[in-house]
């Protein structure tokens, strides 16, 4: 089988396997209910802003079961997976999902851009947001990858939208204690090299403020960081080896 017709048989099983997930499905249709429900009941500008700061967690909903269940469940020992050609299948798979939730976001902001623009509600600001929203995206995408070689089904996402919430809800909580902290993070600017690092900090653990305040700065270190996940998730990969059965 010549390279070309493996790469199209990998990405051929990676597709039916998001396809045949009703979480990803679910996830989907809910996400558009929302969006959809916000613009008919209030405004246009309040499901664009929801659409702008929520989409990168399709990416992340997306790579759940991504390595775990695939090693545990036997089905890398098919004929089809001979030769260490489960490798490239994984890194497939890996691939197949950051680009699924980077379509998906594109097509929906499509939508939003097309009408935006006729009625001159959106502006460069609002395109910029939405290129962090989709570096972003692409970070969930190969952090909850390289978790998922460790943790079974959707659990890899499950921790990090809960290690979020916990982080969110000690800030909020310890807020009196941390006002210049909390003051610093939400400032329109940031004021100084210790508080531009501060908030990479936060960002690295809670990506989506990128979008609300993009730095270069910020955008670089979330690149850094997604850079990282994808280079762990190959070097996972490459080093696998297939219990002999």
């Amino acid at each position: 089988m010549v390279g070309r017709d493996r790469l199209a048989l990998d990405l051929s099983i990676s597709w039916r396997k998001l396809l045949s997930a009703k979480v990803n499905g679910l996830a989907l249709a809910a996400f558009i209910v929302v969006l959809g429900y916000l613009w008919v009941r209030d405004s246009f500008s309040l499901s664009f802003r929801a659409f702008l700061y929520l989409h990168p967690f399709l990416s992340l909903i997306f790579s759940q079961d991504m390595m775990y269940d695939e090693i545990a469940s036997g089905l890398l020992e098919n004929v089809l997976f001979a030769g260490g050609r489960f490798r490239h299948y994984l890194l497939s798979k890996s691939a197949m999902t950051a680009a699924t939730g980077l379509g998906v976001s594109l097509a929906i902001f499509s939508g939003y851009a097309l009408y935006g623009l006729s009625t001159h509600q959106l502006g460069f600001a609002d395109f910029a947001r939405f290129v962090a929203g989709i570096l972003v995206g692409l970070y969930y995408a190969f952090l909850a990858g390289a978790l998922s070689f460790f943790f079974r089904s959707g659990s890899n996402v499950l921790i990090i939208i809960v290690g979020q919430f916990v982080l969110v809800a000690g800030l909020l909580l310890g807020a009196s204690q941390r006002m210049g902290f909390i003051e610093r993070l939400t400032a329109p600017v940031a004021q100084g090299i210790g508080a531009r690092l501060e908030f990479l900090s936060v960002s690295v653990l809670i990506p989506n403020i990128t979008i609300a305040r993009h730095s270069w700065l910020n955008l670089l270190g979330i690149a850094v960081g997604a850079l990282f996940f994808f280079a762990l998730q190959v070097w996972k990969v490459r080093s696998l080896e297939l219990r002999q059965r």
